[in-house]
């Protein structure tokens, strides 16, 4: 009960945050979140977080949206058939952070395998992204 009350909110979130009210898509991803920790560790609890963590980066929240990537990251990395595409967009959208606070070197790791990961998935423009960023590190 409580997942599908769950998907419901995030769906409400979604819609906000494709309105552009990312302070009230934010509350309702918090709320989601908080009923998938009920029901334990999960690949939604993962997903939801990172939603979370993509919207705190957009907002300017810098350490909480990190907290929220470094949670999501090793929630994906502890589920046994984890997609590869929400993998690889955890570990790009962390990358971001790391490069927009200047952690080049850990921005880099995680752009390649980032990177690595849409390639196997056949996501061209993850793969563009991701070159394009390593290109503007290697720059820096």
């Amino acid at each position: 009960m409580s997942s599908e009350r769950a998907r419901a909110i995030t769906a409400t979130g979604k819609r906000e945050r494709d309105s552009g009210a990312l302070h009230a898509a934010l509350k309702c991803y918090r709320e989601a979140e908080a009923l998938y920790r009920l029901e334990g560790t999960s690949e939604r609890l993962a997903h939801t977080i990172r939603h979370i963590a993509d919207m705190d980066r957009e907002a300017g929240n810098i350490a909480t949206s990190e907290q929220a990537y470094r949670e999501s990251l090793a929630l994906y990395r502890e589920l046994p058939d984890v997609r590869g595409l929400d993998l690889a967009n955890a570990l790009n959208g962390f990358a971001t952070l790391l490069a927009q606070k200047g952690d080049a070197a850990e921005a880099v790791l995680l752009t390649c395998e980032a990177r690595e990961l849409y390639s196997a998935e056949g996501v061209v423009p993850g793969v563009e992204e991701c070159t394009e960023r390593l290109a503007r590190l290697s720059d820096e």
